[in-house]
């Protein structure tokens, strides 16, 4: 039985599953597409922020 689970182990783990999604969103289920496009566009949206900061740091380096 794992560690710090107690008695039960793993015998109460399907019924507390459902519940683990709002405090775990990666497990235990997959997301749907609509989440998972949402997901992908927003972290799309942080890199390209993230990519538009180092071009304009390399320019103020470079001139």
């Amino acid at each position: 039985m794992p560690f710090g689970m107690g008695p039960c182990g793993w015998f109460m783990m399907p019924y507390v599953t459902p519940w683990l999604r709002y405090a775990y969103p990666w497990m235990p289920y997959a997301m749907s597409k609509e989440e998972e496009v949402a997901m992908l566009e927003e972290e799309k949206a942080m890199l390209e922020a993230r990519l538009a900061e180092i071009n304009k740091r390399l320019d103020e380096l470079k001139g």
